[in-house]
């Protein structure tokens, strides 16, 4: 599982995870023209979002000149406070 939380996993750990993984697929597919990835924070946690944007742009490389933006972290909660998909 890639999540936080529960799962305890650290934000870098999440990070690294989707970057290998989005590196593999890379290898067998355009994932720039097919994949739309977005990684979702939980609005109960205080600077979450900044944590994981900041650690994101760490990591990922300077993109080509005709490259999209690097990814972003979309917030969002529900009424029960549990992290929902939310459009960036």
């Amino acid at each position: 599982p890639l999540g936080g939380g529960v799962f305890n996993n650290r934000p870098e750990v999440i990070v690294g995870a989707l970057g290998t993984a989005l590196d593999l697929l890379a290898l067998k597919v355009d994932i720039a023209a097919r994949l739309d990835v977005r990684l979702l924070a939980f609005r109960g946690s205080a600077g979450e979002q900044e944590r994981m944007t900041k650690i994101l742009r760490l990591l990922s490389p300077a993109p080509a000149p005709a490259a999209a933006p690097p990814p972003t972290v979309a917030a969002a909660s529900t009424s029960a406070g549990r992290a929902a998909p939310v459009a960036a």
